[in-house]
């Protein structure tokens, strides 16, 4: 059985977690920060819903660096990392708040997050790089501060290839460029399934 007193504290945490979240999301600054203060956890999360035609697609595990980095919100990542949130958090697609600045081509966000510690080299669960990721932005400059903070160049997945067998996927030509100025190279597909002698 429950005491009051532990349900209350429960409740009161969890209020104060859920107006974290909605103070992160609706980029309040001030109400994040006091909120901190109070005592709401800055490892919270809650879930992503990503709506289209075929129905929604949820995903679990979104903290409130992630929704800042989403949104660009420099100041909030700022209260968020002095707080003690983690940058290289993950969430059930493990993605990082990198990942998703990039996915929405915040590119100051990104950068960032890059000084205070998030790894370019990290790849969520389907093996997508931080670079490979960055490709589907319109940030040319983006890419080049990804590539210049380490990023490797010849990582690959099965389905994708490396980040230069992407860009050209996708036609991107100035991304082929930048990639291959910086020493990028496509798999070659038949020469990686070719069958031992």
């Amino acid at each position: 059985m429950i005491d009051s007193r532990s349900f209350y504290a429960w409740f009161f945490r969890s209020r104060l977690d859920q107006e974290l979240l909605r103070g992160v999301k609706l980029g309040q600054t001030d109400q994040v920060a006091t909120l901190i203060r109070k005592g709401a956890r800055i490892e919270t999360s809650d879930t992503l819903i990503i709506r289209f035609k075929g129905g929604d697609n949820r995903i679990s595990g979104y903290r409130p660096l992630m929704w800042a980095a989403r949104k660009g919100l420099i100041e909030i990542m700022d209260i968020l990392l002095k707080a003690g949130a983690e940058v290289q958090a993950r969430n059930e697609w493990s993605r990082t708040a990198l990942m998703e600045a990039v996915a929405e081509s915040q590119s100051l966000a990104a950068s960032f997050l890059i000084e205070h510690g998030a790894q370019v080299n990290d790849c969520d669960y389907s093996g997508r790089t931080v670079l490979m990721q960055s490709l589907y932005s319109a940030d040319p400059e983006m890419v080049k501060n990804i590539i210049e903070a380490g990023a490797r160049l010849h990582e690959y997945t099965i389905n994708i290839g490396t980040a230069l067998n992407l860009a050209h996927s996708v036609g991107n030509k100035d991304m082929v460029r930048i990639l291959e100025e910086a020493g990028a190279e496509m798999i070659d597909w038949d020469d990686l399934y070719e069958a031992p002698p």
